[in-house]
């Protein structure tokens, strides 16, 4: 039988939020003092027009980072595994079989709840006590719930 893949994920952008928020509040520090409003003047001189550009420059360079880590983490649910994929020059893989996963749980705080994504987390037989594969702010958490009950109870 071969291997069937039923879901294939990335993390939502929610886990990489202190990626976007730095970005963003970069670039409002850079607007802020372009136009006096915040006084940093006495630093930059005469050269708030090079803040500015520089500003906006590094808050876009986050956040392309940010879309970059967050397309470069990838998640799939097949028939007889779930696989974990992350890195963008050193590519780690981890993954579990059906048959091996003891135990796993779900978390959600509220804020989570609200927008509808959860981090998962799956532990195999006999392994340590951290988890073997985390699924950080899945999208679609039920429908990841419903998927990982239903394969780990076909085992």
């Amino acid at each position: 039988m071969a291997e069937q893949t039923y879901l294939i994920f990335h993390p939502t952008r929610w886990a990489y939020f202190y990626w976007y928020f730095f970005a963003i509040l970069i670039m409002v520090i850079g607007i802020l003092s372009f136009f006096d409003i915040v006084p940093i003047s006495f630093l930059i001189g005469k050269y708030n027009t090079y803040f500015l550009i520089s500003s906006i420059f590094g808050g876009v360079i986050l956040i392309l980072i940010a879309e970059i880590l967050r397309k470069n983490d990838k998640y799939a649910i097949t028939n007889f595994r779930i696989i974990e994929k992350k890195g963008i020059i050193n590519i780690e893989e981890d993954s579990i079989y059906w048959e091996k996963v003891s135990n796993y749980s779900l978390k959600q705080n509220f804020f989570d709840r609200i927008i509808k994504v959860g981090t998962i987390k799956l532990w195999s037989i006999g392994g340590e006590d951290e988890p073997e594969v985390v699924i950080k702010r899945a999208p679609h958490i039920k429908k990841i719930r419903f998927l990982l009950d239903k394969l780990i109870q076909r085992k």
